[in-house]
């Protein structure tokens, strides 16, 4: 999932996202729950077109089942 894709103000509720990659996607003041089971997700380290970044994103009702945050994915900004 990737692309230069960018989700602003965004609401993804009871959402399952399973077996998926993202790359190259932001995700700014958006609300993330549900499942997110078997996800990779790359941040700085990556190459430039991989990295995800996550600004203001709200994951507290997200379960994590099997993430990988690889190449120093910033966390910082998500309310967890």
């Amino acid at each position: 999932m990737g692309g230069k894709t960018k989700y602003i103000d965004c609401e993804f509720k009871n959402i399952l996202f399973k077996n998926i990659q993202f790359w190259g996607a932001t995700f700014i003041n958006c609300n993330i729950s549900g499942l997110a089971h078997n996800i990779v997700i790359y941040g700085n380290e990556a190459p430039n077109e991989w990295e995800t970044i996550f600004a203001n994103v709200d994951i507290r009702q997200l379960q994590l089942e099997y993430v990988d945050f690889r190449c120093n994915f910033d966390l910082s900004k998500t309310i967890q």
